[in-house]
């Protein structure tokens, strides 16, 4: 997924939640860091939604094919949670700005981790025999 195409995303999900009222798809594709048509911004929002669906589907075809192991996905979402839990509370002033650079360093080093564990050639070996 592009950074246009995430932000397109966003601005769907959030901007009638933040509005409180409906808000029209000109409006949402002026909100664009580079303001589009609402035509391109439909387009870049399809493109968006396409890519969450494939990337999915794509999670679904590797597990079937034993070529990645499913549950293990669940440390990566948990992983999800935290940072999303450490975001909320940063925004809230919930952390002191020491204990704001610990836990952000630990997130960083759990993402670094994870995401070159996954990396490694033997992360893709079969779990069956094919």
């Amino acid at each position: 997924m592009t950074e246009r195409q995430l932000l397109a995303l966003l601005i769907d999900v959030s901007a009638e939640e933040m509005a409180q009222i409906p808000v029209k798809y000109e409006e949402k594709a002026r909100s664009m860091p580079r303001p589009s048509s609402r035509g391109a911004y439909n387009r870049t929002l399809a493109q968006a939604r396409r890519n969450v669906i494939r990337s999915f589907f794509t999670l679904y075809l590797l597990g079937y094919m034993g070529l990645l192991n499913l549950s293990e996905l669940s440390e990566h979402m948990k992983l999800g949670e935290e940072l999303r839990s450490y975001v909320n509370s940063y925004l809230q002033g919930g952390a002191s700005a020491p204990q704001q650079t610990r836990v952000m360093a630990s997130v960083r080093s759990r993402l670094i981790e994870r995401v070159s564990r996954l990396a490694q050639p033997s992360s893709m070996r079969p779990n069956v025999r094919l």
